[in-house]
């Protein structure tokens, strides 16, 4: 049996291009901010500025760099200051294995809209 994973948010990512980036965390300039709106009071104190990086490698494949003083689990295994690779259905969590700071991670073709998608799927 699958697991059920409708609890989590979604980060939708088009990357495209080798050396595309996507900054994750709390400060404004962050292209994904985990706000309020996201995540608990008592995560967010557990959250950095910028928080992480996703990459597009040379081969198009997706890495996750952490930045963050309490590291960001992958799957609910924990990356702390280091990279770990992606793949499109991870589930990420900023802040520590306490936080309630969730995401699923999507991965979609540059250029592709939601409803070209999922008529795709």
């Amino acid at each position: 049996p699958t697991e059920d994973r409708s609890w989590a948010k979604t980060i939708v990512l088009g990357l495209g291009d080798a050396g595309a980036k996507v900054a994750i965390g709390r400060g404004e300039q962050c292209e994904v901010q985990l706000n309020g709106e996201a995540c608990s009071k008592r995560a967010l104190k557990t959250l950095s500025r910028e928080h992480c990086k996703i990459t597009v490698d040379p081969s198009g494949g997706l890495v996750l760099q952490d930045y963050s003083g309490n590291g960001t689990l992958v799957n609910e295994r924990i990356c702390l200051g280091s990279s770990q690779l992606l793949v499109d259905g991870d589930v990420l969590t900023f802040g520590g294995d306490k936080s309630d700071c969730k995401y699923r991670l999507e991965q979609r073709d540059a250029g592709r809209s939601a409803d070209e998608a999922a008529a795709a799927d």
